[in-house]
Formats: C-alpha cells, sequence, structure tokens
C-alpha cells in the first residue's frame, strides 16, 4: 500500500517486542533478517534506548552481535538497514565525549540516524554533534557496508571498522570503560586480515584534519573512558 503511493516513504519495522526475551531465543525463533527486508526499510535490533551510557553501549553491543553471530549485516544495505534506535544525542543525560562516542558508533554501523531529543532545545554543542559533515559522509556512504568491531584489547579497548566506497576505511578507536587513559593502535591487519603491510593515510574525522601517511598502524594516546576517535584511514 505504501509503495503504491507513488511516494518516498521509509518503513521501520519496529521488533522492539522481540527483545523481552533472550538474545539466545530471538536467535532460534525470530531473527528480524529473516523476514524484514523484502519490506522494511530498517528494522529494529535492540530494545527502546534510553539517554543512559550503559543502553547506549547494550545496544551497539546487540547490533554488533547480530553481525558476529549470525552476519545480519550481510542482509543490511541500501534500501535495509539494521536499526539499534534513534539517537540520544542532546538530551541531557550524558557527556558531550559519550555523545561523541555514541554519534561516532552509529555512524560507523550504518545505522539510521533518527534524533530523539527535543529540537527546539538544541544548543551549538548538540548540533556540531549532529551535523559534521564528514561524519555524516560516513554514515551515509554509498557502499552501505555496516561496520562492525574488530577488535577488543586486554584493557577492552576497542577497535570499530567500516569498509567505504572509495576503498578507506571509517574507524572508531574506543575505551568504553577502563577508568585508565589508553593508547589504542589500528593496524592493517585490522583493516584488511590479508593486508600485512601498508602506508596508511589518515584524517581525523571529527576535527576534519589529516595526520599524516603512518607504516602499518596508527596509534591514539589519551583515550579516556567512554571516550574514542574516529579516522578515516586510506591506503598509500
Amino acid at each position: 500500500g505504501l509503495n503504491r503511493t507513488g511516494r518516498p516513504i521509509v518503513y521501520s519495522c519496529d521488533t522492539d517486542e522481540l527483545f523481552a526475551h533472550t538474545f539466545e531465543w530471538i536467535q532460534s525463533h525470530e531473527k528480524p533478517f529473516d523476514w524484514a527486508p523484502p519490506d522494511c526499510n530498517l528494522w529494529r535490533t535492540g530494545p527502546d534506548i534510553k539517554d543512559h551510557w550503559d543502553h547506549v553501549r547494550h545496544n551497539a553491543n546487540l547490533n554488533d552481535r547480530w553481525w558476529d553471530l549470525t552476519h545480519d549485516a550481510d542482509y543490511a544495505g541500501p534500501g535495509a538497514w539494521n536499526d539499534p534506535d534513534m539517537l540520544v544525542v542532546g538530551m541531557g543525560g550524558q557527556t558531550t565525549e559519550q555523545y561523541r562516542t555514541h554519534m561516532s558508533l552509529w555512524a560507523v554501523m550504518a545505522s539510521p540516524l533518527i534524533m530523539g531529543h527535543d529540537v527546539r532545545k538544541t544548543d551549538a554543542t548538540t548540533l556540531s554533534l549532529l551535523a559534521n559533515k564528514e561524519v555524516l559522509a560516513v554514515n551515509q556512504d554509498a557502499l552501505g557496508k555496516q561496520g562492525r568491531r574488530v577488535h577488543i584489547g586486554l584493557a577492552l579497548d576497542e577497535i570499530w571498522v567500516r569498509p567505504l566506497a572509495s576503498g578507506d576505511f571509517a574507524v572508531v578507536l574506543h575505551n568504553p570503560s577502563s577508568p585508565l587513559a589508553l593508547r589504542i593502535c589500528v593496524s592493517s591487519t585490522h583493516l584488511d586480515p590479508t593486508l600485512t603491510s601498508a602506508k596508511l593515510r589518515v584524517r581525523d574525522i571529527w576535527s576534519q584534519k589529516d595526520l599524516g601517511v603512518h607504516t602499518d598502524k596508527f596509534c591514539v594516546d589519551k583515550v579516556a573512558r567512554y571516550e574514542s576517535r574516529m579516522v578515516r584511514v586510506g591506503r598509500e
């Protein structure tokens, strides 16, 4: 019926009721990607999100866990997306850096970006987080490939990678919980397991500044708890 209107309409399938069950139950019964892609432009992969760090992390983890165990991301792409729920950026319950990480993860996971805060109260900081052109370009990349977590370190530091249409990669280096400020390094093999050595061209996505060319790996220092760095990495 919606298609017959002739109007561009995004159809979201709300599968929230599934998440009253355990992940294992969902996996063995009603996996959204089994039935949603032919009819839905996006479908939920987790419960209703709240403006709390633990909820942001939980929904990001669920979205990635579907990819890891079922390759759900292979079903996602242009016109059909995994949805870990709306953005809570600007609601006021978290710090600016937590919101920046939230935005970075949603962008690299190719998640639908739906503002959930009261737009009448959008301040300059919130607008800078929601409207960074290079972050949005990652989210809207034409390849439509969902990024995933490719590494968890001994300090529980994380590396998330998304391939882009240009051949570059969007990378999020993240400290989700360690009270220590961490040094986190992305290597060429995190980008491509077959790539053992490479010159890496790096650009900071949030600050929109080039960070030079690095051999085999790129490191960031002093990543505090809940913070992240988002970079674009290309091969020379």
